[in-house]
């Protein structure tokens, strides 16, 4: 099994490499700028609000997603095998409630946008239509998706668990499934 440790050394590899690529091939972009669009790759949140928009940046962009993604889904992974789901919410929500102060105070956004922020990123739905502007905001949301999001992933896992155990029970209750009244025709 791969460890937490191991992990973390391959997320800051990836996120250099990443970070330095684009930032190379994208002139244009600062190293936050940067980092920001690695994350939001990396997460698959994808904000849109930075792009590449040179043709070897957009090549990069392509197989930065496509690893990207496989190698958060292992640290997801790892990240949900290594906690309890107590310790996972817990962690979760005060990163949560740090950042929606955070982003209140660097955006000046009221609360219902900050937390519509934090939850679309935790998500990785990532809407755009409220993006960071700021340095310090850019910050936030970068620390946000670098330690928020695979433990909220691991915390959606529980959640689906959990709905697929209450339909399953749902089924069971009204009696025998189409399937089972299926084979017993047959026999």
């Amino acid at each position: 099994m791969v460890s937490l440790p191991r992990c973390a050394v391959v997320i800051a590899l990836w996120l250099l490499i990443t970070t330095l690529g684009m930032q190379w091939l994208e002139p244009r972009l600062t190293f936050l700028d940067a980092l920001h669009w690695g994350l939001q790759s990396f997460t698959t949140v994808g904000y849109g609000d930075t792009v590449p928009t040179t043709s070897a940046g957009k090549i990069f962009a392509c197989g930065v997603s496509v690893l990207g993604i496989a190698i958060f889904s292992l640290i997801t992974s790892v990240v949900a095998n290594s906690f309890t789901t107590r310790t996972l919410m817990q962690f979760t929500g005060m990163l949560t409630g740090l950042s929606v102060t955070m982003l209140m105070w660097s955006e000046t956004w009221a609360l219902p946008d900050a937390l519509y922020f934090v939850v679309m990123s935790l998500t990785t739905i990532g809407y755009g239509d409220i993006v960071v502007k700021t340095s310090t905001g850019r910050l936030v949301s970068a620390v946000l998706m670098a330690s928020a999001v695979g433990p909220a992933a691991a915390l959606m896992g529980v959640a689906q668990g959990i709905v697929s155990k209450m339909v399953r029970n749902e089924g069971d209750s009204q009696g025998p499934s189409v399937r089972s009244r299926r084979r017993k025709k047959v026999e």
